[in-house]
């Protein structure tokens, strides 16, 4: 309680028996109880799979798999399809066995995506067409160690943005 007290000016003008009052209260059941569900709420929010993606900005050329960005499981691949006909790729390397779950963010434009999956021999393991903008999923059994190659573009003349994630799913 002192290291609190030193360090941050916030807690530098309590004296310990305030401290000590304040803690008291959290002897109650009923406060320790929801203390604790409220502590475990945020930590489900905390630890989506999402919430500490870490972001890899796609970099053209990527309108092919051979040409595929790097984006890994756990990260988020951010893109914009930059013109009517333009495909973007990732590709991320699974690191287990079962399903993966693909997640791709999307304006609320009109915009219509397809998103298409392939192993590293260009076998289609999973696709999705006319994807509405928000969040869709896609999911597909994978192969621990296995490279996946991820394609997708969007029927637009705009320019619409993109996230892309991969997780267990």
């Amino acid at each position: 309680m002192s290291l609190l007290m030193n360090r941050w000016p916030a807690f530098k003008n309590r004296d310990l028996g305030e401290w000590e009052n304040m803690l008291s209260v959290f002897e109650s059941k009923k406060i320790k109880s929801a203390a604790i569900a409220l502590f475990a709420a945020a930590t489900v929010i905390v630890w989506s799979p999402t919430s500490h993606a870490a972001a890899v900005y796609e970099s053209e050329p990527n309108n092919t798999q051979s040409q595929a960005n790097y984006f890994g499981m756990f990260n988020a691949l951010l893109g914009t399809i930059s013109y009517q006909g333009d495909s973007d790729w990732g590709w991320f390397t699974s690191d287990r066995n079962g399903k993966i779950k693909l997640q791709l963010n999307t304006p609320t434009d009109g915009s219509l995506f397809h998103i298409w999956v392939r192993d590293g021999g260009g076998t289609m393991v999973a696709y999705a067409t006319n994807l509405s903008g928000g969040v869709n999923f896609v999911e597909f059994n994978a192969v621990n160690g296995a490279n996946y190659y991820v394609g997708i573009d969007a029927t637009t003349a705009t320019t619409p943005s993109y996230t892309l994630y991969a997780y267990p799913g």
